[in-house]
């Protein structure tokens, strides 16, 4: 596993390339670990995705804690991107209620004396309904919201890796995000709540002007109706300012 920075265009790559073992050694990639039940986020090579050696995959325990990488490379990003993949494995999430849904991906707002009305910039949760299967159920935020948040659902395969990216500009107010894109010219994903593309203008971002300062992947929660010791695997994250990173 590798991890890149510089002050240019590219922010963090971290991705399991030609390594020797699969292990959780791997993981000093990250800025740092959060790991509260153990084997609950594990590098296997079962788990590689994009043409990898290793992977990573996560499962919830019977503590229901937090585990998960972070990156602490952004610095009051202004405009961030990012991709990552991720495959559900056939998790059985239920389909309806509460304490069902996994929050696997978040771009945070974190710097101190820096506006910053709540944390999370970019949430993704991994979700199952009745008619769509899969679905990443998603925000961005925008003080125009009633909640302060622009609400998306995204459908995704139930099977094999699925590349996520998007592109969030907290100046220009914009988002886009894209599924399994190679270029930056591919259609955007489409919310399934909804059925407009995800390629939103206008939105009020002013109350976040801290800008991101840490990405996370892995479970942020472990809700009490998501089953445990049935991994997914999210791995093969990606971020930059201005490029599109594609596969």
């Amino acid at each position: 596993m590798k991890k890149i920075t510089t002050v240019m265009s590219l922010l963090t790559v971290a991705s399991f390339g030609a390594i020797a073992q699969c292990d959780n050694t791997n993981l000093s990639a990250w800025s740092g670990t959060t790991i509260n039940d153990a084997g609950a986020l594990i590098v296997t090579a079962q788990s590689a995705m994009n043409s990898t050696v290793c992977g990573m995959e996560v499962a919830a325990k019977t503590d229901r804690n937090k585990n998960f990488v972070q990156d602490l490379s952004p610095s009051a990003e202004q405009r961030f991107r990012a991709r990552f993949f991720i495959d559900p494995q056939g998790i059985a999430l239920p389909t309806s209620g509460f304490n069902r849904k996994v929050k696997v991906h978040m771009a945070q707002c974190t710097a101190a004396g820096l506006p910053c009305r709540f944390n999370g910039i970019v949430q993704i949760k991994l979700a199952a309904t009745v008619n769509e299967g899969y679905v990443l159920d998603s925000f961005v935020v925008d003080k125009n919201g009633g909640d302060g948040t622009k609400r998306f659902r995204v459908d995704i395969p139930d099977t094999g890796a699925t590349s996520i990216e998007y592109d969030v500009d907290l100046t220009a107010g914009t988002f886009k995000l894209w599924v399994n894109a190679t270029s930056e010219a591919d259609p955007v994903a489409n919310n399934a709540a909804g059925g407009e593309p995800i390629d939103y203008v206008g939105l009020d971002m002013s109350d976040w002007a801290g800008g991101v300062n840490r990405a996370r992947l892995g479970f942020m929660n472990s809700p009490a109706n998501v089953p445990v010791d049935t991994p997914i695997y999210v791995d093969e994250y990606e971020s930059r300012r201005q490029t599109f990173i594609g596969q």
